[in-house]
């Protein structure tokens, strides 16, 4: 299991991937690549959200 830190770290990380895919969107024409980050972003985000709000106030 994780700490506080490093979830807080994988959601921003995977939130900058979409972010980036969005603005490129060459680079993942068929989505593909999107709907993995988006697939890991929901598994993760079902771990966290009870905790979402303190891992805000962390920053």
């Amino acid at each position: 299991m994780l700490d506080r830190r490093e979830y807080g770290g994988q959601h921003e990380a995977l939130e900058v991937a979409l972010d980036i895919l969005d603005q490129h969107r060459q680079v993942d024409p068929d989505g593909a690549a999107r709907g993995v980050v988006e697939a890991a972003l929901s598994v993760l985000l079902r771990k966290i959200w009870p905790f979402l709000e303190d891992l805000d106030d962390d920053r």
